[in-house]
């Protein structure tokens, strides 16, 4: 019965209203300028990420550093140091 119901048929996607296809979709060199810029988007947004990534994984190796160095200057106080 569904098979032969007409109004299935006359579903939207089934008749374009579309006369001309854009030019973004037909032309090959426009999509490849737009997956370009996508991608440079993305390695902006990525270099923007790894930026911060790289200012705390620094601010925690000098942290490290500071509790090395104040470890071995003052052995006592170094199970103190140990905490933070």
């Amino acid at each position: 019965e569904l098979c032969s119901d007409q109004i299935l048929m006359q579903d939207v996607w089934v008749t374009p209203l579309m006369k001309e296809v854009p030019c973004w979709l037909e032309d090959l060199d426009i999509r490849n300028e737009i997956h370009a810029l996508l991608k440079c988007d993305y390695c902006r947004k990525e270099q923007i990420c790894l930026g911060e990534k790289t200012k705390i994984l620094c601010w925690f190796l000098e942290n490290q550093l500071t509790m090395l160095e104040l470890s071995i200057n003052y052995p006592k106080e170094s199970s103190i140091l140990a905490i933070y």
